[in-house]
């Protein structure tokens, strides 16, 4: 038996469900906040990350595309990634791989 999966049919479901609780949280005064961060410049992770950014915006959420260059050093994103764990309007981080073999 074969199971077709639309993909663009469960998307849209599922941004639909992801925007209603984005719409509770924000009348509670809470914004969700999102931080994808992006190493490098592998042309495939360049659009899923801006696609990533354009969707957490029209759902009403915070989001912020951070680009490091292909030679930042571990050092570089790791205070990248403290910072915004430290940040208390920031409830999720995404490193977008691949990453640079260094």
């Amino acid at each position: 038996m074969t199971n077709i999966i639309d993909g663009r049919k469960i998307a849209k479901e599922l941004n639909a469900k992801t925007k209603k609780r984005v719409e509770k949280l924000n009348a509670q005064g809470i914004t969700p906040g999102i931080v994808v961060i992006l190493i490098g410049d592998n042309p495939a992770s360049i659009i899923y990350t801006r696609n990533k950014h354009r969707t957490a915006e029209k759902l009403g959420m915070k989001s912020i595309l951070r680009k490091f260059p292909k030679d930042a050093s571990q050092t570089e994103v790791l205070q990248a990634i403290h910072h915004y764990n430290d940040d208390p309007t920031i409830h999720a981080i995404l490193i977008q791989l691949p990453l640079p073999k260094h």
